[in-house]
């Protein structure tokens, strides 16, 4: 493989993914000259809402929609001679937990449907590689409880959310269920854990992937870590409101409110 260096960062979701997307939208003007790069605010239309329809639905036509879109963004980069990065968990599907997701089981088709994209419309043999970052099965499965008790109205406690997310996640199982989709094609792993002294943070695996000299990446500034969700005190409250009978436009005050409150620690 001897062609452009491209850099697909598919998630997963709740581990960094906005805080490495952040870390490369801030350092921007000093990677562009070496990588052009496709984040949320770019690819958050109808390439990543099309992924999370396919992951509900698991239709054709879905599928469909995904690959044409992601055909389309695409063939309107200008790209020169630089690499690429692409960053965009939602390019798995819908977080677990959210409109009745159970896990990642549409991520394979959806990676795979990228690398069929990218071998047409941008290089036939590209130098291409995945990357997923992972964490604590654990923490993982809290974080997005919590973070669903915030968004939605979610009315499982941790306990019976467990049951039925658990699966999910084993983050490390998807990821090497999506290594065989999208073989031979590089997957690289990465522990969220394993990067919380680096100053690039979940940046960092992204960064190297893509070649940027070290000259380059000494420059680049760090911001704090983005999108870390709500205050796990908050979590027994937000269930409350969730099963009551309050109406969504003043549930959605009365989070707000619980959100914006300093903490008792202040």
């Amino acid at each position: 493989m001897t062609g452009r260096r491209i850099v697909i960062h598919g998630g997963f979701h709740k581990t960094g993914t906005t805080s490495a997307q952040r870390f490369i939208h801030d350092n921007g003007a000093l990677i562009w000259p070496h990588a052009a790069t496709v984040l949320p605010g770019r690819s958050r239309g109808p390439v990543a809402r099309h992924a999370v329809r396919y992951s509900l639905t698991s239709a054709g036509p879905d599928m469909n929609r995904f690959r044409r879109s992601l055909a389309d963004l695409l063939g309107g980069l200008n790209l020169g001679k630089r690499a690429l990065l692409i960053s965009d968990e939602n390019f798995c599907g819908r977080m677990p937990g959210r409109e009745g997701q159970l896990g990642y089981d549409s991520a394979p088709d959806l990676m795979a449907a990228m690398v069929r994209v990218i071998r047409r419309f941008i290089d036939k043999d590209p130098d291409l590689h995945f990357v997923f970052t992972i964490r604590d099965p654990d923490d993982w499965l809290r974080s997005t409880w919590r973070h669903n008790l915030m968004q939605t109205r979610l009315t499982l406690d941790y306990e019976d959310y467990a049951v039925v997310h658990g699966h999910a996640a084993d983050l490390d199982r998807t990821a090497g269920v999506i290594r065989a989709a999208v073989a031979p094609y590089p997957v690289h792993v990465v522990p969220l854990e394993a990067l919380a002294e680096n100053p690039e943070g979940p940046a960092a695996p992204l960064l190297q992937l893509l070649g940027l000299p070290n000259d380059v990446r000494l420059k680049m500034t760090s911001a704090p870590g983005a999108n870390p969700g709500p205050d796990p005190a908050l979590a027994p409250r937000l269930l409350d409101l969730n099963r009551s009978g309050l109406p969504e436009e003043e549930l959605g005050v009365q989070k707000a409110a619980l959100r914006d409150s300093p903490s008792p620690e202040t």
